[in-house]
Order: C-alpha cells, then structure tokens, then sequence
C-alpha cells in the first residue's frame, strides 16, 4: 500500500472517530437538558411520585378512577400496561430521560418498563386512598428483575463451545 493511500486511511478513521465523539457529546448534552426540564415538548414531566398522583388525578376522569380502582393492582397492570403505561412512558420521558425517569432511577426503578409498572401500581394505592408505599414498590421491582434475571441465565444454553490450546507466552 503507498504512503498516501495510507494517509487518506488514517485520516479516514480520525475524522469518522471525531465525528462520533461529537455525537456522543450532543446525545450527552441533550440528555441533561432533557432532565432539568419542566416540561418536554408541551407536556408537564412530575418531579417526584406525589407530584405524580396529583398530574393524574388532574388527567383522570372520575369514571375513569373508578374503573381503574375497581380492578385488583395485578389486573390493572395487566390490562393497561401498553395503553396508559405507554402514555406515560412517552408523555413522562422514561424512554428518552426526564426529571421523573431520574427520579424512579434514583429509587432503584431503572428500565423503563419497571417505571411504567411501579407508577400504575402507586397510582392504584393513591386511588384506593393509601399512601403509595414507594420503599415497597421498588422493592418489589429489584426482586422481580432479579428474578427474571435469574430464570434468564438459568434457561440460557450454550450454542457452541471453542477450545484452544494455551500458547506459551515465553516463545516468540
């Protein structure tokens, strides 16, 4: 290979390299904004899980309350998982961070789904008149995901198996 071809290659990859870094670094700088914000696009993001309540009690019609509280937390969540916990996943920022999804992260509460669980279940507490119990909730979240976790590893098989001989690290 000539010197210049060699030269365009490395200033191929230099450029392909900083290019990604800058990015890496307006993902990072949006991301923080994302979570400082009050608001993202024309929806209010809650700062923590009684502001929470309060935004859905404002949301929620009382037909609707009514409907949700008449249901056991484990149907709720069943139910309504991928209608109104997905309205709150993408109008609260889970999946892109937010203030709220900071704040869940913070309680153990990491992966987005987990977040949307633990907001309906502390939300069908509030309807039923208790204070969501949030210690109990994440609690319950970093058990079930460990659970998962587990059953995940334990069902997990091995496709293929490589043995290689050890080289001598004294040879050249």
């Amino acid at each position: 290979m000539s010197t210049t071809r060699i030269f365009f290659l490395l200033l191929s990859l230099l450029c392909s390299a900083l290019t990604s870094q800058a990015q890496d670094a307006g993902a990072d700088e949006d991301y923080e904004k994302r979570i400082r914000q009050q608001k993202i696009g024309t929806r209010y993001i809650p700062a923590d899980l009684a502001d929470a309540m309060k935004t859905l009690d404002a949301l929620t019609s009382e037909d609707s309350k009514e409907q949700y509280v008449s249901r056991t937390e484990d149907e709720v969540v069943e139910r309504l998982f991928f209608s109104f916990g997905r309205w709150i996943a993408i109008n609260w920022g889970l999946y892109d961070g937010s203030r709220f999804s900071v704040y869940l992260r913070k309680l153990g509460v990491d992966q987005p789904d987990g977040q949307k669980e633990f907001i309906m279940r502390a939300y069908h507490q509030h309807l039923r008149g208790e204070s969501p119990d949030v210690r109990t909730l994440a609690t319950r979240y970093k058990t079930q995901r460990a659970r998962a976790d587990s059953i995940k590893r334990a069902q997990a098989h091995v496709i293929e198996t490589f043995v290689r001989q050890a080289q001598d690290s004294t040879r050249q």
